[in-house]
């Protein structure tokens, strides 16, 4: 949209409601068919189907309206951020500064095959079931409510909570004595 202000500027005169529409369009989280109908929508209200701006804005539609990214976690990161991120990716694993543009695309390449790798793994991981430890019913019942941290955690507090020995008391066969293993 910076690239274009001048433009929508011009456009923003003509049409005194034009803004404000635009805005709800690209600011209302929509699925892409329902954005490209009111994009549609839009543009014939203000009879902007010949205007070069707009119709490449709507070429370029993918590459920057949000509706096509539903799909896509980004931890709230924005378009720039998750570039950014990839670049850094990109420099500090798979592309030197020497390499031709064939190899340049060969390591992106390979670079975009290992994260959708690692991403297979984790959907993978995090679809199965988890393994529980002990017979416990609230274990089970907890591996099925806790997110995998959190209940990697109870896990570990389980275990620990159960790290005892008992022994026999010298003074008087008939107790025990029990002392962490921690200790």
């Amino acid at each position: 949209m910076k690239k274009y202000k001048d433009h929508l500027a011009l456009l923003y005169k003509a049409h005194e409601k034009l803004k404000d529409d635009l805005n709800a369009v690209l600011n209302h989280p929509l699925m892409p068919s329902e954005f490209e109908r009111a994009w549609k929508d839009l543009i014939q209200r203000y009879n902007l189907q010949d205007d070069e701006v707009m119709n490449s804005l709507w070429e370029d539609r993918h590459e920057w309206i949000s509706a096509y990214y539903k799909e896509v976690f980004c931890a709230r990161m924005t378009s720039t951020q998750r570039s950014e991120s990839m670049n850094r990716i990109l420099k500090q694993n798979f592309v030197k500064e020497k390499h031709d543009l064939h190899l340049f695309a060969q390591q992106v390449d390979k670079c975009i095959q290992t994260r959708k790798a690692v991403e297979h793994a984790e959907t993978v991981a995090n679809e199965s079931e988890v393994k529980t430890t002990t017979q416990f019913g609230f274990e089970v019942q907890l591996s099925k409510v806790y997110t995998r941290a959190v209940f990697a955690d109870f896990k570990e507090t389980l275990y620990r909570s159960t790290a005892f020995r008992a022994e026999r008391c010298p003074e008087n066969p008939t107790k025990n004595a029990v002392s962490s293993l921690a200790a």
